[in-house]
This record gives structure tokens, sequence and C-alpha cells, in this order.
């Protein structure tokens, strides 16, 4: 996950982890996150960047994942996208997303940092549905949780 305006940059910070996973974890053969990566239809692409990545080239593994699987696989943008994306979730049946908080827009992140409150580490975020229907999310850090 990943807040603030500018998509395309917000997908550029997940491109090396993307990369890692789609072309170094496991081997050629057996790779679950290439492998799911193909089946979401980027078999050509998740050749490419296995091959890069194996081979040595991480920067051009990373430069070969198209941001469109990033942006399929992680929740980048405004807040309000964020929420659109997680509601979308929760009506395809998902009810907890794991979630690595990579950036926050600056001005939070140095509101948070002037009432001494650490940034987010590896989170997990619960999609309980309350009795009105409508999703309410729960976010848990390192530090406790947050609901909205």
């Amino acid at each position: 996950m990943a807040v603030g305006d500018d998509v395309d940059a917000l997908a550029d910070l997940f491109r090396p982890y993307t990369a890692l996973y789609v072309g170094g974890m496991g081997s050629a053969k057996q790779n679950f996150y290439n492998k799911l990566a193909q089946r979401m239809g980027y078999e050509k692409e998740a050749a490419e960047i296995q091959e890069k990545y194996l081979s040595g080239d991480k920067q051009g593994a990373a430069a070969a994942v198209p941001r469109q699987l990033i942006d399929s696989t992680a929740l980048l943008g405004s807040v309000d996208r964020i929420a659109e994306r997680m509601q979308a979730y929760a009506q395809a049946g998902v009810t907890t997303l794991s979630l690595a908080p990579r950036r926050f827009h600056a001005g939070r992140a140095h509101r948070r940092a002037a009432h001494g409150r650490r940034g987010a580490g590896a989170g997990r975020a619960r999609l309980n549905r309350p009795r009105d229907g409508g999703p309410a999310v729960e976010i848990r850090g390192r530090g406790g949780g947050a609901r909205g």
C-alpha cells in the first residue's frame, strides 16, 4: 500500500519488490508468484521478469514489471482510490487484506511524527461488514490498531 497522488511514481516503489517475487522466489520451474502473474494474463512479462532476475539483472527485471500488474496487486493512490479498491475487494468476497505500507502522504507523516507516533510497519486490514451492510475497515500495524 502506498498513499499519494502520483500512482505511476507509487507503482515504481513496488517494482523491485514485485520483480523479486515474480522473478526470484523459488526456482525457474517452481515459483508461485510467477505462475500467479501468468494466470493474471502476464505470461510474457512474467517470463521476462524471471529470466532477467535469475540472470542477475535485477534492475532490468524491475523495469519489465508492468504498472498494471502492480496496480492489480497493491493498493496505490489517494485515500479515496484505495478506499474504492478495498470496497471492490469486499464486494468480491475478500475479508482480510495483509498490508505492507510503503509510503504515506508527507503531510500525514509529519503530523504523525509531531504527535510522537511511529510510522506503520507491516500491518493487516480486516474488512468487517457492519449490520448496515457497508464495509468497515480495521487496520492493524505494529503499534496497535485503528478503525475507520
